[in-house]
């Protein structure tokens, strides 16, 4: 069987050159249709780490101390702790992995985390939230509210300030973030410095995403099957409540000062711009950045490319203005 080009690649010429050749090599790896190549699950989910572990994030391998530790809140959270070993504040990260809420682990972002802990100085949490189907909706948002509620109330034994907070998440990890901020939002204090998504998946009515070439990473397959696995006979229908899916929110008054990126060929663009317009509209401090020819997970199949540096540049800034600025400060 010949090796896949990126000229087999569907309108390959919308996508950065930087980034064609790391999507060939998945896609022929798995086949044209991702990870749904792979009938079963679980041997999904071990591609799906295996993938993560063998990619090293940009720029110099930092310098953290890792120390993995188990949650009791309500249910039992595994978490790995990274302190920057330099120029440490007294910021704080919460750190939730991408996969769809249905893969994914601390292990397959652990350069990810790693990165976000050196850039931006903060002691960072990743978190090892349930996964669907064996754990539907609302597992992994309960689980993620209980780890931001032990970080903010144990933060002092970690060097943390409750006031100096921020919540990261990618893709599903992204939507369970933005989800989490709803449910976070009408607490006084402490409150989210900073809610970072990237490329988040924020809704669970698929077909009204728009069309985007189907490239294999994460189409709408993917993503229907997903929110089935999350949502059951729900998804997609009348009564979705907005901590399942955030894109849901009709009204986003008060949710925390937001970063958002999104690459131009993400099947989540379109619901992306449509929770940035009501951000926008509900008076949200919103900083917005659509990388063009990016598809879904870029950062972490090209992780060389110049747009790819330029977003985790940009992200990294954002929270490090969120996190090393005087929280009494306008």
């Amino acid at each position: 069987m010949r090796a896949l080009s990126d000229t087999d690649i569907p309108e390959a010429h919308r996508i950065d050159p930087q980034m064609r050749r790391q999507l060939a090599t998945l896609r022929d790896s798995l086949g044209p249709r991702g990870f749904l190549s792979v009938a079963d699950l679980k041997e999904r989910r071990r591609l799906y780490d295996r993938l993560g572990m063998s990619v090293t994030a940009p720029g110099e391998q930092p310098a953290v101390v890792r120390s993995d530790v188990v949650l009791e809140a309500g249910s039992t959270v595994r978490a790995r702790i990274y302190q920057p070993a330099e120029d440490r504040c007294d910021g704080g990260l919460l750190y939730i992995h991408g996969g769809g809420m249905v893969m994914g682990s601390i292990e397959a972002e652990d350069a990810y985390a790693a990165q976000l802990a050196a850039g931006t100085g903060a002691t960072t949490v990743s978190i090892d939230y349930r996964l669907a189907p064996e754990h539907p909706y609302p597992a992994a948002i309960d689980d993620c509210t209980a780890a931001l509620t032990w970080m903010m109330n144990s933060g002092h034994t970690l060097g943390i300030d409750p006031a100096r907070v921020a919540v990261y998440g990618v893709s599903g990890g992204g939507g369970l973030a933005a989800a989490l901020a709803l449910r976070w939002r009408h607490r006084r204090d402490p409150r989210i410095a900073l809610l970072a998504l990237a490329a988040p998946m924020l809704d669970d009515r698929t077909g009204e995403q728009g069309a985007q070439p189907a490239l294999g990473v994460w189409d709408s397959e993917h993503n229907i099957e997903a929110w089935c696995h999350i949502l059951g006979d729900r998804a997609g229908g009348t009564d979705v409540p907005a901590d399942a899916a955030a894109g849901r929110a009709t009204d986003l008054t008060g949710m925390p000062p937001t970063f958002l990126d999104v690459g131009s060929l993400d099947l989540f663009l379109s619901e992306n711009l449509r929770f940035a317009q009501a951000l926008a509209t509900a008076g949200v401090s919103l900083e917005l950045h659509v990388h063009p020819g990016a598809y879904h997970g870029f950062d972490q199949l090209a992780p060389g490319a110049e747009r790819t540096r330029q977003a985790w540049a940009q992200r990294i800034e954002a929270l490090r203005r969120a996190l090393q600025s005087d929280p009494a400060s306008p």
